[in-house]
């Protein structure tokens, strides 16, 4: 499956790729994607506005072995981009 990586965000870069992003999903539904803001002090500020726009996401320090339905996976960990 596709995957779009949006890397090194700052505000409100994040929002107006969530503008995009929605149109991009109802074409392609299956694209994930992997949004990494900047600045670590900013991963809970991104967390809230993708639930505030009702994003299905998951954090990267929460994964776990089961599938998850998430479109957008919050890398919150410094050097892996």
């Amino acid at each position: 499956q596709p995957i779009l990586t949006i890397g090194s965000s700052h505000d409100p870069e994040e929002k107006l790729a969530i503008d995009v992003l929605e149109k991009l999903w109802e074409r392609f539904p299956n694209l994930r994607v992997l949004l990494v803001p900047r600045h670590p002090e900013r991963f809970n500020e991104v967390e809230a506005l993708l639930q505030q726009r009702q994003v299905p996401y998951q954090r990267y320090s929460e994964l776990n072995s089961h599938p998850s339905g998430a479109k957008v996976f919050l890398i919150d960990a410094m050097g892996l981009l």
